[in-house]
């Protein structure tokens, strides 16, 4: 099998697990029902802790940049959707059927958290103690003492799996879906949602971030870097110019696109009104899947582009930013995780 063949069979690979590791719900004002595992692939059912195992040295390849330093690297053994690290001690990961896990010596440990829900598909980790979490069933959850245990919101009905979050703390939040650019508001930590659409022009969303409970940026699978200044009455919307890189959504024949999958292929984050980082994942056909950060002084005006080259037997398959855009975790197709610093 040459090279472009083999690339092109992993991709179809990865395709499978990410549409079939979770069932999209088609109706999430359904109450919670035991999901079926996938039909293909490794055990995918909830595992019982394991005992820690040495991390290769190799275990996340060769990595260099000019811009990131390795922090951390180690691996697991669930079926994980979204993985961060909030500093290079601190981690969570949400995935199938409800399974959480979270690290407080770097990933060497994952003890499981004690949450009960459906498949868990996006994560924002807020500080040590609090994080959010969201996926099917319109299920919510949050955690308040960093993982270890995880309680349920009230469900939110988007039409489609929950595959953003963003929470500036533990009352005020944004979810919404990559599908039918559907969002969520929430003032009182999840008691409550207000719904509402965005504009026709936002195509759909790959990554939102909330930097005050009215200034929201988001990005799109088509590269449209949009900006609220007005808890989302009003949208600028700008071009990251995603037709130079080649990608194309392949399950939905879409060139310029990012990947349209539950797993977060994309992340956007500002710790202030100029500074900025926006990191994702594309798939280019007949070469595979590449990784970038772009970074921001001016507000999104202008970019500085950073493309991350991983060894060759690295697949990138998940990517996000830690809140103060320190550190960038990056999770492979085989769960390995690389843990980026900035320099």
């Amino acid at each position: 099998m040459g090279r472009a063949s083999g690339i092109m069979a992993l991709f179809m690979t990865l395709s499978l697990l990410f549409l079939i590791g979770c069932t999209a719900d088609q109706n999430t004002d359904q109450p919670l029902t035991e999901e079926s595992p996938p039909v293909s692939g490794p055990s995918l059912q909830p595992t019982p802790e394991p005992s820690p195992e040495p991390i290769p040295e190799n275990a996340a390849g060769t990595f260099a940049s000019p811009s990131w330093q390795v922090a951390g690297k180690s691996s697991f053994n669930y079926q994980a959707y979204a993985v961060n690290f909030m500093n290079d001690k601190f981690g969570i990961m949400v995935g199938y059927s409800g399974e959480m896990h979270y690290t407080n010596d770097g990933g060497q440990s994952w003890p499981e958290g004690e949450n009960t829900s459906a498949c868990q598909h996006c994560l924002d980790i807020v500080d040590e103690s609090l994080a959010w979490s969201a996926g099917n069933s319109g299920n919510v959850r949050v955690t308040r003492d960093g993982g270890k245990t995880w309680e349920a919101v009230s469900n939110l009905a988007l039409g489609a799996t929950l595959s953003n979050i963003s929470f500036i703390d533990d009352t005020t939040g944004w979810i919404a879906n990559n599908n039918n650019r559907r969002f969520a508001v929430t003032n009182d930590g999840g008691q409550t949602w207000t719904e509402s659409a965005l504009p026709e022009e936002i195509d759909s969303v790959a990554a939102v971030f909330l930097r005050t409970a009215n200034d929201v940026y988001l990005l799109t699978r088509s590269g449209q870097f949009c900006i609220t200044n007005d808890g989302g009455q009003t949208w600028k919307i700008d071009s990251l110019g995603f037709d130079k890189y080649g990608f194309v959504d392949m399950m939905n024949n879409r060139k310029d696109h990012l990947p349209a999958n539950r797993q977060p292929v994309a992340d956007l984050v500002f710790t202030d009104e100029n500074n900025g980082m926006a990191a994702f994942i594309g798939m280019v056909p007949s070469k595979g899947f590449f990784a970038y950060v772009l970074s921001t002084s001016d507000g999104g005006a202008s970019w500085t582009e950073e493309q991350l080259v991983f060894d060759e037997d690295f697949t990138p398959y998940s990517i996000s930013l830690s809140r103060d855009l320190k550190y960038l975790t990056v999770t492979s197709n085989d769960r390995r995780i690389l843990l980026l610093k900035h320099k």
